[in-house]
C-alpha cells in the first residue's frame, strides 16, 4: 500500500511479475509533471486505487488517460477522536476570557498559512463585522507562516494591523501542539479553502461540537452533507461569509445545540475505526481478485 505519487511508482515496480498485490492511496493534487506521471502510472497498474474523498476521485478520472473505475475506491480518513474528549486546562492565552463571564465569543481557524487556505477573506469578513458592531468577538487563527509562502502569513498581519484589528479582535498564534484543547473553548469555527482534498481541520471543529462556517468548496459540500452539518458560504465571497458568521453569532446558543448532533454525525462517519474497515474491506476485494 503506497501513500505518495513516488512511491506509486515505486510499488509498480516492486510487484512487477509477482502475486502480491498493489494499492495506491491519492491524498493531494498532481502539482508537477512527475506527479502526473507517477499517478498515471499508478491508476494503470495498482489492483486498487484509494482516494480520500469522492471529489479527489472525480478530479483524478477526469484528467488519466485511463483509470480503471472499477478499482477506484473512496476510503475517507480516519481520525482518532478520543483526544477530543479529554478534559483540559485552558491554554494560557485563553484563561482570562474563560474566567471572566463578558461573554466575549471566541472563534478559530486552524490551518497554516498558504496559497491552499484564505485566512485573508476570513479576515475581511471579521472587518466588516467590526464595522457594524456584530457582537462582542475574538478570532484565533492557529497556522504557521511557511517559508515557501510568507506573503500569506504577512499580508494577513499587515491588513488586521492597519484596520486596528490585531490584537485587539484578532489573533495570531502561530503552530500550536494544543489545537483539541483550543477546540474545547471556542465557540464557533470559521474556515476558507482554496484546494483542500478532504478537510480534516473542518471534521476535528465539527466533531468537538462547534458551529462551523465553511465555503462551499466541492470537498467540504461532501463532507458537510451539503451543509447540513455545517453553515456554507459561497466561496470568495467576503460579504456572503460575514453574513454567515453573523448569522451564528446573532444564534449562538442555538447553534450550539445543532453543533453537538452534529457533532455525533461526523463521528460515525470519519473515525479511524470506520477507515481501518473500509480499508480492510478494499484489501479484501483485491486479494480476492
Amino acid at each position: 500500500h503506497t501513500l505518495t505519487h513516488l512511491n506509486a511508482f515505486i510499488g509498480v515496480f516492486c510487484t512487477l511479475f509477482s502475486k502480491v498485490r498493489l494499492v495506491v492511496s491519492f491524498h493531494g493534487f498532481m502539482l508537477s509533471v512527475l506527479d502526473r506521471v507517477y499517478s498515471q502510472l499508478g491508476l494503470w497498474c495498482a489492483d486498487a486505487s484509494v482516494f480520500v474523498s469522492k471529489y479527489v476521485q472525480d478530479w483524478y478520472l477526469k484528467r488519466t488517460f485511463y483509470a480503471p473505475r472499477k478499482r477506484c475506491h473512496v476510503v475517507y480518513n480516519g481520525i482518532d477522536f478520543s483526544k477530543f474528549d479529554k478534559e483540559y486546562d485552558a491554554p494560557e492565552f485563553l484563561k482570562k476570557d474563560v474566567e471572566s463571564s463578558l461573554g466575549t465569543i471566541k472563534m478559530v481557524m486552524v490551518g497554516n498559512f498558504s496559497s491552499a487556505r484564505s485566512q485573508m477573506l476570513v479576515c475581511q469578513a471579521l472587518k466588516i463585522l467590526k464595522d457594524k458592531s456584530i457582537g462582542d468577538f475574538r478570532f484565533y487563527f492557529v497556522g504557521k507562516k511557511i517559508d515557501a509562502e510568507p506573503e500569506e502569513f504577512d499580508n494577513c498581519v499587515n491588513y488586521c494591523r492597519e484596520n486596528g484589528l490585531l490584537d485587539t479582535t484578532i489573533f495570531f498564534l502561530g503552530g500550536r501542539s494544543d489545537v483539541p484543547a483550543i477546540l474545547k473553548y471556542m465557540d464557533a469555527f470559521v474556515y476558507a479553502t482554496n484546494r483542500d482534498t478532504f478537510g480534516i481541520a473542518v471534521i476535528e471543529a465539527v466533531a468537538s461540537g462547534l458551529p462551523a462556517i465553511v465555503n462551499d468548496w466541492e470537498v467540504m459540500k461532501e463532507v458537510t452533507n451539503n451543509g447540513e452539518l455545517a453553515s456554507l458560504y459561497q466561496t470568495h465571497n467576503v460579504d456572503d461569509c460575514a453574513a454567515k458568521i453573523e448569522e451564528v453569532v446573532s444564534n449562538m446558543g442555538q447553534r450550539k445545540e445543532a453543533a453537538l448532533r452534529n457533532a455525533e454525525a461526523v463521528r460515525q462517519r470519519f473515525s479511524i475505526e470506520n477507515h481501518i474497515l473500509n480499508l480492510n474491506e478494499v484489501y479484501v476485494k483485491t486479494l480476492e481478485k
